[in-house]
């Protein structure tokens, strides 16, 4: 046992005297009084230093393996936002596969209805000559004649829109939509798109419903 007064004790271990005394209150240094004057335990107080000591490279270590953990979190967080961009990078590319797969099973289902329309409106359509097509083309008059008998551009056009913008009749144009219905797959200048009849403007419509047997 180390004793010194508290004026050594501070000298000693290089605090001021309240430090000392503060130590003594708390009981982590001990303390006897002779002759009315306060002596300490120096040999004690180097001890609680070597715990404090101990406890504060201690505190190092634990304040450096946190921060390896805060650097491995990070590093972790950056690879899991990395990981959600290409999720959802290929959630938006599957999406327009779908998209565009969907799209394209309605356009070939809508295909096969157009053509099943088709076969079915051709079943109930009856059987017509070349002779009766050329005769009921005849009944025309000259004006709607001559009109279906202009040539345009050398293109497809719709026979019905053509037909309502030459300004034929109704009854006229059921008669010319008939009668080009039965040369269909006959005529390499008539052919069905979407339940329309298109004609080749290369060819005079007249000529096309009278004179091909293609």
């Amino acid at each position: 046992m180390a004793l010194m007064t508290v004026a050594q004790a501070s000298e000693a271990l290089g605090i001021t005297k309240e430090a000392i005394y503060n130590r003594i209150r708390r009981k982590t240094l001990d303390s006897i009084t002779k002759d009315g004057i306060k002596y300490v335990d120096i040999k004690q107080s180097n001890k609680t230093e070597n715990i404090i000591s101990n406890s504060l490279a201690n505190d190092d270590r634990y304040i450096e393996f946190l921060e390896n953990e805060l650097t491995e979190l990070k590093a972790k967080n950056e690879k899991l936002e990395l990981d959600k961009e290409r999720l959802i990078g290929e959630k938006e590319s599957l999406l327009l596969q779908l998209k565009d797969e969907v799209e394209r099973v309605y356009k070939e289902r809508d295909k096969q209805l157009l053509t099943m329309v088709s076969i079915f409106k051709k079943s109930l359509v009856p059987a017509v000559s070349q002779n009766t097509i050329n005769a009921r083309f005849e009944e025309l008059s000259p004006y709607e004649k001559e009109m279906i008998g202009k040539s345009d551009d050398d293109k497809w056009l719709d026979l019905k829109a053509y037909l309502i913008a030459r300004g034929v009749e109704n009854k006229r144009q059921e008669r010319i939509l008939n009668a080009a219905y039965l040369l269909l797959g006959r005529s390499l200048y008539l052919k069905e798109e979407n339940g329309s009849i298109f004609f080749n403007s290369q060819k005079k419509l007249k000529s096309i419903l009278i004179k091909d047997e293609e």
